[in-house]
């Protein structure tokens, strides 16, 4: 549709009225300087300190767009047909190549799962990208059904509860950095890379349901002025909410797979040699749909384990048999620092990497999360490794030392030793819950 604008003249006279809208209807005279498109609200902000939730977000602005334009949207009401998007079940936050983000969410009918739409905005949070997935994007198949697993749960959960209590992003293998895969959409058409879809700009998201005034549409609150609604300093995107430690510790205390598995490293304490796993991503094409547990071997001619990593690889949990000291030991540290190189490399989340210790004094984790400075860590080197041990086992490897003591001692020699910036250490007992060990030794615990 042809789109036109106040003229220079007009805004002169109308200084005492709202200046100017997102865009005006076509009975308005044309600009020959149109004015800036403005902001989506809902993804912007110009303090640095606040984050978005920006499936929330989506979830809103989509709604909004369905009823201001009367389009029959998934998101807003179903089609005739009964389909629709479920927004309960969403993808972690994907930053894109060319800046902006994105979130996954299923479309869904009949309780099924039929298609996968892709919500982005761009880096200036102008431009919403309302999107279907291609079908032929390699990991298509693998993303497919980890949405329709979570639907189906969350369908169980309603049904025994009444209502969905807990809502938490489900982690996909998609990478858009190795294409984006996404065509067709509302709009209709074809594309990849966000185009082919419907992308209204955030006038035409909310033109039918700004107000009227006396001369055209006022600027609705959910659209700000391109410098950031008039205050001064240059906004910018805000990052992203990474998912706290403490987040992922609750689903693994609700995940069948992870609490086998520790359970199984228990029955292992009186041992005298180390068992455990390795946790990885569903691999791609394996028509895997969620976390994969490979239980660890000796390296071959010893009794120690083998910590091989894969690309898929983000968590290693492991058992420290009576008599070794009941905590991390500094190759542990050393495995938690690969771990998060690994993950950087095969744009793996860095909040879901974690190192495991089940001890005969309690099991431990090594979390961060996403804004940990990875390129700034290096691995130690076996020397290196050699000389740390001595100096943990001196200050560690009181047989009588007390459990607090033991914790206390380990902070210290991390911050004297092997610091790591954004690395923390977190407790779980044996009803799962979990308790983040400060610097000075005081736990703080995790909310239930």
């Amino acid at each position: 549709m042809k789109k036109n604008y106040f003229s220079t003249s007009v805004l002169g006279a109308l200084s005492l009225f709202f200046l100017f809208s997102c865009r005006v209807e076509d009975d308005f005279v044309q600009s020959n300087t149109p004015p800036e498109e403005k902001r989506f609200a809902a993804f912007w902000t110009t303090d640095q300190t606040k984050t978005v939730d920006f499936a929330k977000a989506f979830e809103e602005v989509l709604k909004d767009y369905g009823e201001s334009s009367g389009k029959e949207l998934y998101g807003v009401k179903p089609k005739s047909d009964g389909t629709y998007v479920d927004f309960n079940v969403f993808s972690q936050t994907v930053a894109l190549p060319e800046g902006g983000y994105a979130v996954l969410f299923p479309v869904v009918k009949n309780s099924k799962t039929t298609d996968i739409l892709i919500a982005s905005i761009d880096k200036d949070a102008k431009k919403l990208g309302v999107n279907l997935v291609d079908k032929n994007m390699a990991q298509y198949a693998d993303i497919f059904k980890i949405l329709d697993e979570r639907i189906h749960k969350n369908l169980n959960v309603q049904t025994a509860r009444g209502t969905i209590h807990e809502i938490d992003p489900v982690v996909i293998p998609w990478n858009p950095n190795h294409g984006g895969g996404w065509s067709g959409g509302f709009g209709g058409g074809s594309g990849s890379g966000g185009g082919g879809g419907s992308e209204p700009t955030c006038s035409e998201v909310y033109r039918m349901a700004a107000p009227q005034s006396l001369f055209g549409r006022l600027p609705p609150a959910q659209c700000i002025d391109p410098i950031g609604g008039g205050g001064s300093g240059t906004p910018a995107f805000p990052t992203l909410p990474p998912p706290d430690p403490c987040s992922r510790l609750k689903d693994q205390k609700e995940d069948y797979k992870y609490q086998s598995s520790e359970s199984y490293l228990k029955t292992k304490l009186n041992d005298t040699s180390e068992s455990g796993f390795r946790v990885g991503l569903p691999v791609p094409g394996s028509g895997q749909a969620s976390s994969q547990y490979q239980q660890l071997s000796n390296t071959p001619g010893t009794n120690q384990l083998d910590f091989k990593i894969f690309n898929t690889t983000f968590g290693i949990m492991h058992s420290h048999y009576n008599g070794l000291i009941p905590i991390f030991s500094p190759g542990d540290v050393n495995l938690y620092i690969q771990l998060l190189k690994n993950a950087k490399n095969n744009n793996i989340p860095l909040n879901l990497v974690f190192v495991s210790v089940v001890t005969e004094s309690g099991t431990y984790q090594l979390r961060g999360d996403n804004s940990m400075n990875v390129d700034a860590l290096n691995m130690y080197t076996d020397a290196q490794i050699t000389a740390l041990n001595d100096t943990y086992t001196k200050s560690l490897g009181n047989a009588n030392i007390s459990t607090e003591s033991l914790q206390q001692k380990f902070m210290d020699f991390l911050k004297e030793n092997m610091n790591i910036p954004g690395m923390e250490l977190y407790t779980v007992d044996e009803n799962g819950n979990s308790k983040q060990l400060n610097e000075n030794g005081t736990p703080t615990p995790c909310p239930n």
